[in-house]
């Protein structure tokens, strides 16, 4: 998870308990599946192995008395995905997805980001299949959140709260050029500027 290495990524705010999950299954206990690997005892998954779900959707990686448990990757075969989801990929603990994850996208952009009990709820970076960067910010309870980066083609970004949708919305919302020195500041409202004033960036010095 190289794009997130150097940066605190767990949110400030522990998560609520009542919240969908990001994770499509958020636990398996009661899932209908197929299974090829290590099993316990009992004969419950335990160790590394597949387990395939009746729509088709596989999550390879590691399980403890059937619970997902340390590194896994879950592969969405089905294209009626509202997310549009095509990879979950991370750490799991007691069956949930925590800490630092991983989705993989279908038109092939990459969101590498802070999971809490298999939800997006902390630090995250959006990428293209370019590996270009396209956003940066704060997800909270699966949503993006609060001040975040937005990367537009052809250079420059907005910078400023995203609404409950996501979008830039607010009188305090700012467009940075692409030289970074020079920027509009203005209202915005779902990413669109409706009045805006030139402001120039001053990058302050610490002294010791």
């Amino acid at each position: 998870m190289e794009p997130l290495s150097k940066i605190r990524c767990q949110h400030p705010v522990p998560m609520a308990s009542k919240v969908v999950p990001t994770d499509p299954y958020p636990t398996t206990k009661g899932e209908i599946y197929t299974y090829v690997g290590e099993t316990n005892d009992r004969r419950r998954p335990h160790g590394a192995g597949t387990m395939t779900f009746e729509n088709g959707d596989r999550f390879c990686g590691e399980f403890r008395d059937e619970m997902r448990q340390g590194p896994g990757t879950l592969e969405l075969a089905s294209s009626s995905s509202p997310s549009q989801m095509l990879y979950l990929d991370g750490n799991y603990a007691d069956d949930r997805l925590e800490g630092r994850g991983k989705i993989e996208y279908r038109d092939g952009s990459v969101l590498y980001a802070w999971f809490e009990a298999g939800t997006l709820h902390g630090f995250g970076k959006l990428y293209d299949k370019g590996r270009r960067l396209l956003s940066a910010g704060w997800y909270e309870k699966g949503r993006l959140t609060g001040f975040h980066w937005l990367f537009l083609e052809g250079g420059g970004c907005l910078v400023g709260e995203a609404d409950k949708l996501g979008n830039m919305s607010g009188e305090n919302v700012a467009f940075l050029f692409p030289d970074y020195s020079t920027a509009i500041v203005g209202t915005f409202s779902k990413t669109k500027m409706y009045f805006g004033q030139v402001a120039f960036i001053q990058v302050g010095k610490s002294f010791r």
